[in-house]
């Protein structure tokens, strides 16, 4: 969380020198992200870094409960073996 936070105030902080579009612009192509034909540099460079956020927060409550982890473990294998009973019902033979 460290690393967005100090990139939310590279880009959003205040800066006699330098304009937050022009930040957003540096940022967006340190962290290569990508830009659709009408995204603005801001808009990226915000949806960038709350996605980075969120995984983040995501990442440290599963480190902080370990059953989180046993239950997202158990749920991997039964959308496996849920997926394996699908591709037999449909007939789909998987080599």
């Amino acid at each position: 969380m460290e690393g967005v936070e100090r990139d939310i105030e590279f880009v959003f902080g205040f800066s006699k020198d330098e304009r937050p579009q022009d930040r957003a612009h540096a940022y967006i192509e340190r962290n290569r992200v990508q830009r659709g034909f009408s995204d603005t540099a801001m808009w990226c460079a915000a949806l960038h870094m709350a996605r980075r956020a969120y995984a983040a927060g995501r990442a440290e409550a599963m480190a902080e409960d370990a059953s989180l982890q046993s239950k997202a473990a158990a749920l991997t294998r039964m959308s496996a073996d849920l997926l394996q009973v699908a591709i037999e019902m449909r007939g789909i033979e998987v080599k």
